[in-house]
């Protein structure tokens, strides 16, 4: 059982985050320095910004109560580019190496930091990176993986109206990241929740739930 570390509910063992005030859960007998496992540890997950555009990247996000601080990891151009290197073949590689070399000691300091650092500290690094308060969704509804993406490999994806109308699309890679978010949109503190999927264990994906099927009462009778 997990509790959460703000309002004490309990819940199961894979709920991370508590859907009634967006704090994380904690496990009273995890050892210390264990996912979760303690009130010093922040809830934070991965998502892809599919668009707009102008904000499209890979983000960390960190919970602060009912905020959401998004922390740019990798910028939606750069996803681009990594989805198309494997089709320039030999060329493709030598790209690949030297742009891991220059970056390789500038990515591990910035992991350094997004696991050591405030993460409103982190907020102030870019302009890519900004703070949305729960309130501001108008809506939301939870949507199956795309079949195709530059993004790579998407386990569904969540279509969100924020403030005056403005369209979000997130995109993730892998289902705790997903469940974490998805249960802070079950929360219900903006608008009720739209999710017409189910989990595929052989494709380990999010698909649409089939159409229910309309029974011909004259016929169930005989």
């Amino acid at each position: 059982m997990r509790r959460c570390e703000h309002c004490g509910t309990q819940y199961g063992d894979k709920v991370f985050i508590c859907p009634a005030d967006g704090h994380p859960t904690v496990n009273p007998q995890a050892r210390p320095g264990s996912v979760f496992g303690s009130a010093s540890v922040q809830a934070a997950f991965n998502v892809k910004v599919v668009s707009p555009m102008s904000a499209a990247g890979s983000y960390r996000i960190f919970v602060q109560g009912s905020d959401l601080l998004f922390i740019q990891i990798e910028s939606g151009s750069n996803q681009v580019l990594n989805a198309l290197i494997p089709l320039l073949g030999p060329l493709g590689g030598l790209v690949n190496l030297f742009g891991w070399l220059f970056s390789r000691h500038k990515v591990n300091d910035f992991n350094e930091r997004l696991q050591s650092a405030d993460p409103e500290n982190l907020l102030r690094d870019s302009d890519k990176n900004f703070r949305l308060h729960l309130a501001e969704i108008r809506q939301a509804v939870i949507e199956p993986a795309a079949a195709s993406s530059f993004s790579g490999k998407e386990v569904g994806r969540a279509d969100l109206t924020i403030r005056q109308g403005e369209r979000w699309k997130l995109a993730f890679a892998a289902r705790v990241d997903m469940d974490a978010v998805w249960q802070l949109l079950a929360s219900g503190c903006f608008s009720p929740l739209r999710a017409e999927v189910e989990w595929n264990d052989e494709k380990q994906q999010y698909q649409a739930k089939p159409p229910v099927k309309n029974i011909d009462r004259k016929n169930e009778l005989h």
